[in-house]
């Protein structure tokens, strides 16, 4: 199994401490304190096609689904190492793990199989898998996203049913379901926002042009909003509690305000895919065909700069504590870091790189980015 990830009851305790952890960072932050110089500094071979990359920032362990291979790599994000490979339940036909999240505070991981329609519980430090949900026919449900809202009772784990249009609700814990919600036609997005007095969950519904929006509380769809084309990715904006859509057909951004309705739209560049939020105020949004990323003024709602990319850019990953973006270029074998000051820097990854997962509390600060015809992280 190669070398394990910290001891588990080190780790329970550092769990418990995670908030302490992320106030401590947010200050060292504020003073200008950074470890991070976006210099590659290794290259890990995985399983076929990795595409979602999740992160346990207690552990430092890193799950990469391996999309063609049927199961999950796991990197010991501090020896940056493989430390497992975790083969989804046999199954007659393929799984297709296409998506991955992670709840540090419990140490689990979930993973959705596309194909068999299940979703799947790692826990650490064993990486057995500990329970699962079985779709409802042969690829009926076809699970294509996951949000996770920890601090729920009980904690619930979201699922988006591509093929079945509906959102699962699990028991984070026992994988038991909770709710099963209709929403619009083959969703393929869910973000969540989560406060002490609001709690929703956002879903882009693909064929419907909509997003259908849940009571986090008490599971209920209080609004759907209608798009002028398919909706590809949804972010939220923290603090602020607004959901901002991607509609690469008309190249705008939808955003959601906190009534629930569409409050503004952003007209951005060339196909705009991915999108995340580095703070409360400012997000990035990856224009596909323009070759180009816009930053996004949430106070204004408004485009405030264009920075370039390489071919291709598709998935954004916000790194907060560093005020930085990762895109990553689907056409090229570069991601691109976009700092505070909008400048950017490229970095050679491997081919197709897919998507980038931060530890911002690993020092110094590490990157991983999923490069999906090269089977590398």
């Amino acid at each position: 199994m190669g070398t394990p990830v910290p001891d588990r009851h080190a780790a329970v305790g550092v769990r418990t401490a995670l908030a302490v952890l992320l106030a401590c960072v947010f200050v060292l932050c504020a003073v200008g304190v950074s470890y991070s110089a976006d210099i590659p500094i290794a290259t890990i071979p995985v399983g076929d096609g990795p595409s979602a990359v999740a992160v346990d920032v207690v552990t430092n362990a890193v799950f990469v689904t391996d999309y063609n291979d049927d199961a999950v790599t796991v990197i010991d994000g501090v020896s940056d190492t493989v430390t497992a490979t975790v083969p989804m339940p046999p199954t007659a036909t393929q799984t297709f793990p296409i998506a991955v999240v992670t709840d540090p505070t419990r140490g689990l991981a979930y993973v959705a199989d596309f194909w068999q329609g299940q979703v799947v519980q790692i826990s650490e430090p064993g990486y057995s898998v500990t329970a699962s949900m079985p779709g409802a026919g042969s690829h009926g449900e076809a699970p294509r996203a996951l949000a996770i809202d920890p601090a729920s009772t009980p904690p619930k784990l979201y699922v988006a049913n591509y093929g079945s249009d509906s959102v699962t609700v699990l028991n984070a814990l026992t994988m038991a379901r909770i709710a099963e919600i209709p929403v619009g036609d083959a969703p393929r997005a869910i973000a969540i926002f989560t406060s002490a007095g609001r709690r929703r969950v956002f879903v882009g519904n693909r064929y419907t042009n909509n997003v259908t929006i849940i009571d986090g509380d008490t599971g209920s769809v209080v609004g759907t909003v209608t798009l002028d084309g398919p909706p590809k990715a949804i972010a939220v904006n923290g603090a602020g509690g607004k959901a901002y859509v991607t509609v690469p057909a008309t190249d705008r951004v939808f955003v959601i305000g906190t009534t629930d309705t569409v409050v503004a739209t952003i007209t951005v560049g060339d196909n705009p895919v991915g999108i995340d939020f580095r703070s409360s105020q400012y997000g990035l949004v990856a224009c596909y065909a323009g070759r180009e990323a816009d930053v996004i003024d949430a106070n204004t709602d408004s485009v405030v700069a264009t920075v370039p990319t390489g071919p291709g850019p598709f998935n954004v990953t916000a790194a907060p504590l560093d005020a930085k973006w990762y895109v990553t270029n689907k056409l090229g074998s570069t991601v691109n870091v976009v700092s505070s000051g909008y400048g950017v820097t490229t970095v050679a990854v491997g081919a197709a790189p897919y998507q980038v997962a931060v530890n911002e509390l690993l020092a110094p600060r590490e990157a991983y980015c999923s490069n999906f015809t090269s089977d590398t992280v």
